[in-house]
């Protein structure tokens, strides 16, 4: 992977922790301060030599770890019975709705049209 396809890549993980971690997915007071928390022990975690800078394998782990983080807090978000599994129905009621996203073939009320 070239330096520009890792940075875009990173800038997706990264946008989509914020979309996670600010509120549009799970509860809490302080979301911002929470992602910046989160992101700012990823770097921590990540940094292996402590220089305050991360060589292109700590970036990889960096990158990882936050990936990490935006799939445990969405899986968190979508457990809604708390049981630590997620049901089918849990998933679906999950999904995103709007253009580009992965619902956007379903209309106002959830429902896929045929063929979906």
């Amino acid at each position: 992977m070239n330096r520009t396809s890792a940075f875009l890549c990173t800038g997706v993980i990264v946008i989509g922790a914020m979309w996670v971690l600010n509120g549009t997915a799970i509860a809490g007071t302080d979301r911002r301060a929470e992602m910046t928390a989160a992101r700012d022990a990823a770097f921590v975690q990540a940094d292996a030599d402590k220089s305050g800078t991360l060589s292109p394998a700590e970036f990889t782990k960096f990158h990882e770890l936050v990936r990490q983080q935006m799939e445990a807090a969405r899986f968190k978000h979508l457990d809604t019975n708390g049981d630590g599994a997620l049901s089918k129905e849990e998933l679906d009621a999950g999904r995103p709705m709007g253009p580009g996203m992965m619902g956007h073939h379903r209309d106002h009320k959830g429902a896929a049209p045929e063929g979906f």
